[in-house]
């Protein structure tokens, strides 16, 4: 192994916690033998389980599937193997389609689906047993049945089975969304059924909650791992477990559920916060449309579970300190910006090398956009993407922010600092910020960056501190924009013109990836450093 991967792997892992060496070694090692006891008695509900179906069907056919924009039928690609990738796979195995919208009329596929995995995925099996996959499914089947349907006994049996294989394969090399979620599904197990080992599953899920919660919920109400899409999904993780307490509980007054309801209602104002006017998703870290529920549809899901008196944040001027992230608005302008850390410093996977980045709504259209999220494989696409040169933001001599290796590894992180914030009341509002990612460099150097919000103008300045051979910042444009000369022009007549200092302009064609499985042609304002400051200034009518 040479040098400079020793050194890679060495930023990686020294950041990792004890625990998650420990928990690998275990995970790596030690499998525990599959119990086949019968399953216990279901519990008797005390109030009724709340119905909210608002994720697309991803079975479309009797066996069927669509995950991640590609199709696959089972008798042709069966439940595992390189036919499909990795992700698609792990999509295959949640059972996510039980609960998504009119999965009411599906029941004969399901019915016919759920014999076929039982039979062709025995206990132990990679992938269809690995702990994520598991827990969704576990849940997803909970919820089916509480929702009118009925499973034969010998799935109830295989519930049982899975769950007890689960308490003793948590996530804790990983920790993070994965722990949450095994956690959810010890919860709803240990509700779902009643006895002296359902208590053992409930009582070990609620004290990995009650910690999780602490720890990946912020002030600010954001979720640790800075992934606008892992937000929503975590938040619909929250309202699951509200209203299962409610089912089984609902006369009780556990502080558990006061804790899921006060971080569910600063999580809300978070994801209010961190959506463009069209009510989707901001391209931050992994984030990508379709894969978790939409805004609309959490505000429903939390409005059947009588939860009330949300306090949304929306000053037009507004830090989210905690989480890293601004959002500013003037006039029909919305600016949302990272000036903070890649993630959390034991488990940024999901980060991208993106510090600095931001993206521009001008009315209901989206003008500047990082470029998004497509696949998980590792692959030179999945690091592009991850990249710099991927974001609006500055590129120093062809590397990235922060080092962005395989699929989910970060080793050296860039660290924003010298945050400031000027305001003149009624005029205009800087904030300016720095990071260190490029200290590695020859040119041991600094970038730092402000942007300058008034009524139709917006100036980006960025300054590169020490000697460089290249810089370069980008800007995305939406597929929707088109440029004429040195004009955007936006679907709704909008025009905004854009004046270049201290750099040479080059239009690029590039591609935008929204969702997973799906890109759109777009195009890139490159703007080349000939000095050591730039800036780029929009004005728009």
């Amino acid at each position: 192994m040479r040098l400079n991967q020793i050194l890679l792997y060495w930023h990686t892992i020294r950041y990792l916690r004890p625990s998650q060496i420990y928990g690998r070694l275990i995970y790596s090692f030690i499998r525990p033998r599959p119990d086949f006891s019968p399953a216990p008695q279901i519990r008797e509900k005390k109030k009724a389980w709340i119905i909210s179906r608002h994720h697309k069907p991803t079975l479309i056919g009797p066996c069927n599937f669509q995950y991640l924009n590609q199709t696959g039928i089972l008798d042709e690609i069966g439940w595992t193997g390189s036919a499909r990738s990795s992700l698609w796979r792990y999509n295959q195995h949640y059972f996510n389609d039980l609960n998504a919208i009119d999965s009411q009329f599906r029941k004969n596929w399901h019915l016919e689906i759920l014999d076929d995995w039982l039979e062709n995925n025995p206990p132990g099996s990679a992938i269809a047993w690995d702990p994520y996959p598991t827990s969704l499914r576990l849940v997803n089947c909970v919820k089916w049945v509480m929702a009118g349907n009925k499973l034969p006994d010998e799935h109830l049996d295989s519930l049982a089975t899975q769950t007890r294989w689960l308490s003793k394969r948590l996530e804790t090399h990983i920790l993070g969304n994965h722990l949450l979620t095994n956690a959810k599904a010890l919860i709803f197990m240990g509700l779902f059924f009643e006895g002296d080992e359902a208590l053992q599953w409930f009582e070990k899920g609620v004290k990995i909650l009650e910690i999780e919660l602490i720890e990946q919920i912020l002030s600010d109400g954001g979720h640790f791992e800075l992934s606008p899409m892992y937000h929503r999904i975590v938040l619909e993780d929250l309202l699951d477990l509200i209203n299962l307490f409610q089912v089984f509980f609902p006369e009780s007054n556990m502080e558990i559920l006061k804790q899921l309801i006060t971080s569910s209602k600063r999580m809300f104002n978070w994801m209010d916060l961190m959506s463009h006017p069209d009510g989707e998703v901001t391209f931050f870290n992994d984030s990508a449309m379709a894969i978790a529920a939409p805004e609309t549809s959490l505000k429903a899901y939390a409005e059947l579970l009588s939860l009330k008196n949300f306090e949304m944040n929306r000053r037009p001027h507004l830090l989210m300190k905690e989480s890293g992230f601004f959002r500013w608005e003037e006039g029909d302008a919305v600016l949302i910006g990272d000036v903070g850390d890649v993630g959390p410093d034991y488990i940024p996977g999901h980060g991208h090398a993106d510090t600095l980045s931001f993206e521009l709504s001008i009315g209901n259209s989206r003008v500047l956009v990082n470029s998004g999220t497509s696949l998980y494989e590792e692959s030179p696409e999945r690091l592009r993407q991850r990249g710099t040169s991927s974001h609006n933001t500055l590129e120093i001599d062809g590397e990235n922010s922060s080092e962005i290796w395989k699929s989910f590894r970060v080793a050296r992180r860039a660290q924003p600092f010298d945050l400031k914030i000027n305001k003149k009341s009624g005029k205009w509002l800087e904030l300016a910020c720095s990071h260190n990612g490029y200290k590695r460099l020859e040119g041991n150097n600094i970038h730092r960056r402000s942007w300058k919000l008034s009524t139709g103008k917006l100036v980006v300045c960025d300054e590169v501190f020490g000697e460089f051979k290249s810089a370069i910042a980008r800007y995305y444009l939406h597929p929707d924009i088109l440029i004429e000369d040195q004009v955007l022009v936006l679907p709704d007549g909008h025009n905004l013109s854009f004046t270049a200092y201290g750099g040479n302009i080059n239009i690029v064609d590039t591609k935008w990836t929204p969702e997973f499985g799906l890109s759109f042609s777009n195009q890139c304002i490159e703007l080349h450093l000939v000095k050591s400051i730039c800036s780029l200034e929009f004005e728009w009518n």
